[in-house]
């Protein structure tokens, strides 16, 4: 990604679905919680996960913890949320979302994050962009899917869904409740009216033009102290005393921006650092606010077109690069 984009500097950006992880979904490389880029909503917030916001309105970047809202309105008026952006629908790995979502293997519904955790909602709509790629998720019998055109007139409904996404267009794509949702309301050659709303933890809206969100978490710092909030971010307990390789961003009191990593899993070289010892080490380094970004085997820092740590998938792996889903990268002027 650096090489693509002829990037000064670049690491690695939030947590994704991952083909090894025991919650997999089915898509690798598919970003969860809140990421939007240039302004562009292309994952739905996993709400109360911290985030790192760059790019809005020209000005320093900051740390926050960020909600999404999505919704649908069909030509006769009826209303219903969107519940994902760009995921299998039913699935939502980290949870965190919208809605009837309930963690595997138990009855309660979870609107909390659950870091590694698999939360299911047999009722969702589910928008897909082209961003996603040429076509949506397979979603079986009962699923049905509004093919929408750019000014979001319904072309075409089908029914399972997975098919293409249009050049210029989106897919609805509905399951159990959303999928009747569509039958009765996505009528073919009529407008559904979608929207989206991104807002910051002080409930002010972030703009949806040109800003590049990354949510992670957690945070470590909070106005220059320590604020390691697990519970809202999903992070069990037993993370604060692990060490492992770490991906790091933080702001300083003049708007800079750090961008840190951390190696570990090499013993007598580095064994990583714990959450409470990189909140230390970005305070030491200036930082007022900071945030965890993906770590362990994906964490990773190119400059200037090299590798200059070294990533490991486990302790006593060789060292390689490990694909990720997204960059936060250092473009020259």
């Amino acid at each position: 990604m650096a090489d693509r984009v002829r990037a000064v500097a670049a690491v690695n950006g939030s947590f994704f679905d991952i083909a090894t992880s025991a919650v997999f979904s089915g898509y690798d490389g598919d970003p969860l919680g809140l990421y939007m880029e240039n302004g562009a909503l292309l994952s739905e917030a996993a709400n109360g996960r911290t985030a790192l916001v760059l790019g809005e309105g020209g000005g320093a970047g900051r740390i926050t913890e960020p909600r999404s809202v999505s919704g649908v309105v069909a030509s006769d008026g009826t209303r219903r949320r969107i519940d994902g952006i760009n995921r299998m629908p039913g699935r939502i790995v980290g949870c965190g979302g919208v809605g009837g979502d309930v963690l595997r293997g138990t009855r309660g519904v979870r609107l909390a994050p659950a870091h590694n955790k698999l939360c299911e909602d047999p009722d969702e709509l589910v928008l897909f962009t082209r961003q996603w790629g040429t076509g949506t998720a397979r979603t079986g019998p009962g699923s049905t899917e509004a093919v929408l055109g750019p000014d979001g007139r319904v072309a075409l409904l089908r029914s399972p869904g997975g098919g293409p996404i249009p050049a210029s267009g989106t897919v609805l794509t509905g399951i159990g409740e959303g999928a009747a949702w569509l039958r009765r309301h996505a009528r073919t050659g009529t407008r559904l009216r979608i929207t989206s709303r991104v807002y910051d933890g002080t409930g002010h809206r972030i703009p949806g033009e040109g800003p590049t969100v990354v949510q992670a978490g957690p945070r470590l710092l909070r106005d220059g102290a320590v604020d390691i909030d697990i519970e809202a971010n999903g992070v069990p307990a037993t993370a604060l005393t692990q060490r492992h390789p770490r991906t790091l961003a933080g702001i300083t009191a003049d708007g800079t921006l750090l961008l840190v990593t951390v190696d570990g899993r090499d013993p007598g070289v580095s064994i990583g650092a714990t959450l409470a010892e990189s909140a230390e080490l970005m305070r030491s380094l200036g930082a007022r606010d900071a945030v965890n970004l993906d770590g362990g085997g994906s964490t990773t820092m190119v400059v200037n077109g090299r590798l200059r740590n070294r990533p490991r998938s486990a302790e006593g792996a060789p060292v390689r690069e490990r694909a990720v889903g997204n960059a936060v990268v250092v473009l020259p002027l």
